[in-house]
């Protein structure tokens, strides 16, 4: 009987079907720390999250910075119809509309300076940085136009820039245009093109259409990313800063960069064939796009098209 009930044991313990029974319970044992190392990290990941949140807030979030373009209001004659009580009546309107020229060049030189703050064991990674962007626009094409120069409010004339988080300006930006010094203010107005927008008043009523050179300085604070969003019928762009692993993204390649163990620099080289706006323009006021996580979506006047911005990205 001892030998019969031994030869049954070691028939069970080397039974293909207890094999894998015990593998399966090992596993299903061996699932519970992994459970638990998997909740740890969703947790210590949503932590990060709140907390690049929470800096951001109080720093400033991600930055686009988009523009500059130029805006001068004429105003159309519109007819409005009204009912009342089976009576129709018309009257005429003044509505303001605006002819929107974009740079023929633009040059943006941006220093970018990163660094880590921390939370407890969390970090998160902000910069400021030093904004040079100059340019140039070129003259009106009225032949392109459904109008012509003396329907224009030449002294009402605007330029125009957006910052996507205002919160990170450190000091008003600065115009020099048509060897004048000028300041932006913060826009009052309907005006708004970009998603937050900065507003430089400019009298062109004796230069008219010869617009000229045009430079723009100002200093950023923000986090995670810088973005450039290329206007420009030619439009350069060279980012340099203290950082040694930054991500460049966007829907063109940096042409050149270099990266070494505490700095790097890139450059691009955008055209307008990359962008989906006209040179010029007229028409009401009226959002050219909408932030969304880093991509200008254009307005409908666009149809629909997606215009990448230029990004360089900091992580730790």
């Amino acid at each position: 009987m001892e030998t019969n009930q031994t030869s049954l044991l070691d028939r069970i313990g080397t039974s293909v079907f207890t094999k894998l029974i015990t593998i399966v319970i090992l596993v299903l044992l061996l699932l519970i720390p992994l459970f638990w190392v998997k909740n740890l990290i969703e947790e210590r990941k949503n932590r990060q999250s709140e907390v690049s949140d929470e800096i951001a807030f109080k720093w400033a979030g991600q930055q686009v910075i988009s523009g500059p373009v130029i805006a001068i209001p004429y105003q159309v004659v519109k007819e409005i119809v009204t009912t009342d009580k089976n009576i129709i009546s018309t009257k005429n309107t003044y509505v303001t509309q605006y002819v929107y020229l974009l740079p023929k060049t633009l040059n943006i030189n941006s220093t970018i300076s990163p660094e880590s703050l921390k939370r407890g064991i969390y970090k998160s990674v902000v910069y400021n940085a030093q904004l040079n962007l100059k340019g140039s626009f070129d003259e009106i094409d009225f032949n392109k136009l459904d109008l012509n120069g003396v329907d224009l409010e030449w002294k009402n004339a605007k330029i125009i820039i957006g910052l996507s988080d205002l919160k990170g300006l450190g000091a008003s930006p600065t115009l020099v245009f048509n060897q004048k010094d000028i300041e932006f203010e913060p826009n009052m107005s309907v005006l708004n093109p970009f998603e937050n927008n900065m507003i430089a008043a400019i009298d062109l009523s004796t230069t008219k259409t010869t617009l000229g050179d045009f430079q723009i300085k100002f200093n950023i604070r923000g986090s995670q990313s810088i973005n450039f969003l290329p206007l420009a019928k030619q439009t350069t762009i060279q980012a340099k800063g203290t950082w040694a692993n930054p991500s460049f993204n966007g829907a063109v390649l940096a042409d050149d960069r270099k990266i070494t163990n505490n700095s790097f620099e890139a450059t691009w080289n955008i055209p307008s064939f990359n962008r989906k706006f006209s040179q010029q323009w007229t028409g009401a006021v009226e959002k050219l796009y909408e932030i969304n996580n880093n991509y200008a979506i254009n307005a409908p006047m666009n149809d629909g098209y997606n215009n990448q911005t230029e990004t360089c990205s900091f992580h730790e």
